[in-house]
């Protein structure tokens, strides 16, 4: 199916993109981001990128679609993928601890100078550790909102710390606070105007 997403209908909401694993979450927000700057958006653009980098099909930070220089772009170097690099339920805990002390840093830094528009990749990664409240304090800034985050049915393994429950209830929370959610799934081409 072929569906068309006009950006200007996205100014001044909260939107979040949701779906599967490898369904094109990070390339739909990269499309969304080039159309902003075409508008003449980019001096009000922050992003917050918490993917990982990619492997296979799964993770991409948005550098990897877009070119950000022009653009305020806040990440880390090292982001933890805690379900697939913790060996058992102590260790995965602990990568969601160090994730959440890494990344709440770069929530502080728009928080204390924040853009009209935030975008935020891989919501769910924060979320695995952090209460929805907090999150909605640190995006309340943004007149626009966009962010994306994993929300499916793939099963990961995580090693009995309960992560997988804790992050599926948080964005199931989160979603509730968005004005639109678009939800794609794998073959779903969706062309930004």
């Amino acid at each position: 199916m072929n569906l068309k997403l006009n950006t200007k209908y996205l100014i001044e909401t909260y939107t979040l993109i949701i779906g599967d694993v490898g369904v094109g979450k990070t390339l739909l927000t990269s499309k969304i981001i080039k159309n902003l700057i075409k508008a003449g958006f980019a001096s009000k653009i922050t992003i917050i990128d918490l993917g990982p980098k990619k492997n296979s099909n799964i993770g991409g930070k948005l550098s990897d679609f877009i070119n950000t220089s022009q653009l305020r772009y806040l990440t880390l170097k090292k982001i933890y993928k805690p379900r697939t690099e913790g060996r058992n339920k102590e260790e995965v805990l602990a990568l969601v601890k160090k994730n959440i002390k890494n990344i709440t840093p770069l929530f502080e830094k728009y928080r204390e100078k924040p853009t009209e528009i935030l975008v935020v990749n891989d919501i769910s990664l924060y979320l695995q550790g952090e209460r929805v409240e907090k999150l909605l304090y640190y995006i309340k800034p943004a007149k626009t909102f966009i962010g994306n985050s994993y929300y499916g049915t793939a099963t990961f393994n995580d090693k009995q710390s309960g992560i997988n429950q804790t992050e599926r209830y948080r964005v199931k929370k989160f979603i509730k606070n968005m004005d639109i959610v678009i939800y794609i799934t794998k073959g779903e081409e969706i062309e930004v105007i």
